[in-house]
């Protein structure tokens, strides 16, 4: 299974093409009896050719139809009173209603859809994939919901950090509409990004700069970010810069405010699961909800 390709890991690699050869590797080595799953939306994993039978997933746009031989999401849309997010799933001119009441962000949908296409392979029928993606719960640091201090909701996405994920993580943010709630991005450096470090974080500030009501980078390549939302327009008051994640433990508390949405995000070496340590609402239950809580990771803070 291919689910992108992207500016991640370029420090390692000359080009975006190198990443795909390098991926494509893995397509062309699965046997001919076996199943090569793509993301459709991708381009450059859609047009990835192998021997082994191919299966296809994405989002539908509106104007276009299922095309039966595609696993792919329609009418996606907010759920309101239950929560999260409802559309309908498409394969073989057969189309099942799907709710998942714990997953915000449309780009989540793809883990869905990604895992709905292997259950077809091992001859699950929609109603059945339905029924279990119901259970469907982010892992942590990866855009889970979390109650905060002050009656705040954290968007917990510390996993890691790339500009494509951190653009999908502002656009949910974004999409929350809830009356009076500010909403708050801390976004961190994003590594590993080579010769489109500057670039990858100043279109993050491109994007950010209208999404959010405050933002707080942290690092010196965050600093690109804030750089560019003050170019695109963003009003000094509304923007806060660290150097270090530590930094923000002394003053965090006292930025937010009730009924705040925080957004936080970024690369695994910025540690940024600590800042939702500090302001989740459970703080003793870190080690079951948040990202690397073990005894290694911990020394390491």
């Amino acid at each position: 299974m291919i689910t992108s390709v992207g500016p991640s890991h370029l420090e390692f690699f000359e080009s975006l093409e190198a990443i795909r050869k390098e991926k494509e590797k893995l397509v062309k080595a699965v046997s001919p009896d076996g199943l090569i799953v793509l993301n459709r939306d991708d381009p450059a994993v859609a047009a990835m050719k192998g021997r082994a039978s191919t299966l296809k997933y994405g989002l539908l746009k509106d104007e276009e139809r299922p095309s039966g031989e595609e696993v792919v999401a329609s009418d996606i849309r907010l759920v309101s009173g239950e929560g999260g997010l409802g559309f309908k799933l498409n394969y073989k001119g057969n189309s099942v209603p799907v709710h998942l009441p714990k997953i915000i962000g449309r780009h989540q949908i793809y883990a869905s859809l990604a895992a709905a296409a292997v259950g077809t392979y091992f001859k699950l029928n929609l109603i059945k994939i339905s029924e279990s993606l119901k259970d469907f719960q982010a892992p942590p640091g990866r855009m889970r919901l979390l109650p905060g201090i002050k009656n705040t909701l954290i968007i917990d996405d510390t996993y890691n950090a790339a500009p494509l994920s951190t653009i999908a993580a502002l656009r949910t943010l974004a999409e929350i509409t809830l009356p009076g709630k500010r909403k708050v991005a801390i976004l961190g450096d994003m590594l590993e990004l080579g010769a489109a470090t500057e670039a990858g974080h100043r279109k993050v500030g491109r994007v950010a700069h209208s999404m959010v009501d405050l933002l707080i980078t942290v690092g010196d390549r965050a600093n690109f970010i804030s750089d560019e939302a003050r170019r695109a327009g963003m009003p000094e008051e509304k923007i806060i810069e660290y150097n270090y994640t530590d930094e923000v433990l002394e003053d965090i508390e006292n930025i937010l405010k009730p009924n705040d949405v925080i957004l936080v995000k970024g690369s695994q070496a910025m540690r940024m699961e600590k800042i939702v340590k500090d302001i989740m609402f459970e703080p003793l239950a870190a080690e079951e909800l948040l990202v690397r809580q073990n005894e290694e990771w911990v020394k390491k803070m």
